[in-house]
């Protein structure tokens, strides 16, 4: 994605822009923004600029010199948020629907019409095992101590299983299990939820072993979402 500018660039651009411009985090999820971006453009008469700042640290203190830009909105993932409230404090930020972009774009779980019936058995193996270990770390979250949310399934998976290290000292509770694996599509880490798909997807056995960039972009163009359309319709009603 190159280089980001600094907070002081940004700031500085930002201050001397004419043009409605968008603050995004960025990193991997950059190009679903610039899908969208692509899309407001095409089918508008409204011009804008999505501009990745590279971090949520960058963007918060931003956000917190808001008044001194003129046409600037902010876009942030909800994170664990997505588990609690928003602060009132950011209540001029627009969140994501899901945990992250990446969830909204998989809302809907469209994108599972490619799996066959030994996709379907798998990605539920993998999901059930990796929950063990994340719901685990959701009610840490909600009980105020540490967590660890961003742990890569195929880092703590093996055979479709939770590995012995990775195992909680305590077992979560069902009805945690329950309501993660109820709307896994927008409360699961989104990085964690397209590495289980591409597990699925990947797999030495599986005939066809599409390219995930490719699967992002059906995700986006072919199976469309309803958070995506509405993140869409909030930018536009905002500006």
């Amino acid at each position: 994605m190159g280089k980001y500018l600094t907070e002081d660039e940004l700031r500085s651009t930002l201050k001397h822009s004419s043009i409605p411009t968008i603050l995004v985090e960025g990193k991997d999820d950059l190009k679903i923004y610039r899908w969208i971006e692509e899309d407001i453009n095409a089918s508008t008469t409204i011009h804008i600029d999505i501009m990745p700042c590279g971090c949520r640290n960058t963007l918060i203190k931003l956000y917190h010199s808001r008044s001194d830009f003129k046409k600037v909105l902010f876009i942030a993932d909800r994170d664990c948020y997505v588990y609690s409230a928003i602060p009132s404090e950011y209540s001029d930020i627009i969140f994501t629907t899901g945990y992250s972009i990446e969830n909204d774009l998989y809302h809907g779980k469209g994108i599972e019409k490619l799996f066959n019936k030994e996709d379907a058995l798998i990605f539920n193996q993998l999901l059930d095992a990796f929950l063990e270990y994340y719901a685990r770390e959701v009610e840490k979250y909600k009980n105020g101590e540490e967590y660890e949310l961003k742990l890569a399934p195929q880092h703590i998976l093996s055979n479709y299983k939770l590995k012995d290290e990775f195992k909680p000292s305590e077992t979560p509770q069902r009805s945690t299990i329950s309501y993660l694996k109820a709307d896994y599509d927008l409360l699961l880490r989104g990085h964690s939820l397209f590495q289980l798909l591409n597990m699925v997807l990947t797999r030495k056995d599986r005939n066809s072993k599409p390219n995930m960039d490719s699967v992002y972009e059906l995700c986006y163009k072919c199976y469309k979402s309803d958070c995506i359309d509405n993140l869409k319709k909030i930018v536009l009603s905002s500006l």
